[in-house]
């Protein structure tokens, strides 16, 4: 998934964000550590995961870009 900043964003690039932001019942917007710490995990597929950790920022900030403020703040 390529997403450049400017792209329409569809509901299903919203969930897939989401997904990433969420873990259990919180909100962590550090999702880099979790992405880390996958790889650590799942060495064997570290392609795969560093794929969707760039596609995940990709679409934060097509979102941001078009709201024309942070996640941290949207989500507020």
């Amino acid at each position: 998934m390529t997403i450049q900043p400017g792209t329409m964003i569809t509901e299903k690039e919203i969930v897939y964000l989401a997904d990433k932001l969420c873990n259990g019942d919180r909100i962590e917007l550090a999702y880099a550590k979790r992405f880390k710490e996958k790889i650590k995990q799942t060495p064997y597929a570290e392609n795969l995961i560093s794929r969707r950790y760039k596609a995940t920022r990709q679409i934060q900030a097509c979102i941001e870009a078009a709201a024309g403020k942070p996640i941290s703040t949207i989500l507020q």
